[in-house]
């Protein structure tokens, strides 16, 4: 090992995922599956989730990951005050994010805690949405 005390972060190398569909899913629960008893049971999906996945959008999904992307950085230490780079651009968008896809139904804000790491002290932020429930 050289004389640097710091170690090279490893390199992610991208591979390929298949991402199951909710047909891969429907076809999953109309196949019969044998749990050791008499007859095999069937497997029943709950409509009120596949409703909600029916509206996850591939493209909506991409481009958060585009846009966060684009903000050069998520590194904790990075810059907190530049409106397109950094830590603190990334948390501002998906503060403001939340916010408009909340539809004035979810609490987002900020939950700042203290951090510390190889001498460095700062603030950090998470970003928080609460949805109030009814009881």
């Amino acid at each position: 090992m050289g004389a640097s005390s710091s170690q090279a972060l490893p390199t992610i190398v991208p591979s390929a995922v298949r991402v199951l569909t909710l047909d891969d899913l429907r076809a999953q629960a109309a196949r019969p599956v044998n749990f050791g008893g008499d007859a095999p049971v069937g497997l029943a999906l709950n409509p009120e989730i596949v409703a909600m996945l029916e509206e996850v959008s591939r493209q909506n999904l991409i481009a958060y990951v585009r846009q966060l992307e684009s903000f050069g950085t998520r590194n904790t230490f990075s810059a907190i005050d530049q409106p397109d780079f950094g830590i603190g651009a990334a948390r501002d968008w998906i503060l403001s994010e939340m916010t408009r896809v909340g539809g004035g139904r979810l609490q987002v804000s900020f939950q700042d805690y203290p951090m510390a790491f190889e001498g460095v002290s700062n603030t950090q932020r998470n970003v928080v949405g609460v949805l109030p429930g009814t009881g």
